[in-house]
């Protein structure tokens, strides 16, 4: 499985040179199976959270697609409305947007209905 897929056709430095970034750490850790700490856990859906597209961190040239080993969650949130997030658990999320968290759904393919804008 690869680490991370180019997405720029420029000049960008070699996969391997990213070694000591935190993305690419995690990225590894979750490939071999390595648990990850709260704290990896928190940080990793902080930076995704903020990343178009959803799941997946650019850097340096590079992109790596955290989906497959993300929960994608519906979270209704008092300020914001309704986000489709991926996090490593619903924990993360609660950590991220704290109170303002109303709701979240990860059981369902689209939101659920009661959640609908009236």
């Amino acid at each position: 499985m690869t680490i991370a897929t180019r997405f720029v056709t420029g000049k960008i430095p070699p996969l391997e040179s990213l070694s000591p970034y935190f993305e690419y750490k995690m990225m590894v850790k979750l490939q071999t199976g390595e648990q990850l700490t709260r704290e990896e856990k928190d940080q990793l859906f902080e930076r995704i959270v903020v990343s178009q597209p959803k799941g997946c961190i650019h850097l340096h040239g590079w992109k790596f697609d955290f989906t497959p080993y993300m929960r994608r969650i519906w979270v209704k949130l008092s300020d914001y409305g309704i986000l489709e997030v991926y996090a490593p658990d619903k924990t993360s999320v609660r950590n991220y947007w704290g109170h303002n968290v109303i709701e979240m759904s990860s059981r369902c393919s689209t939101f659920p209905s009661s959640w609908q804008h009236r």
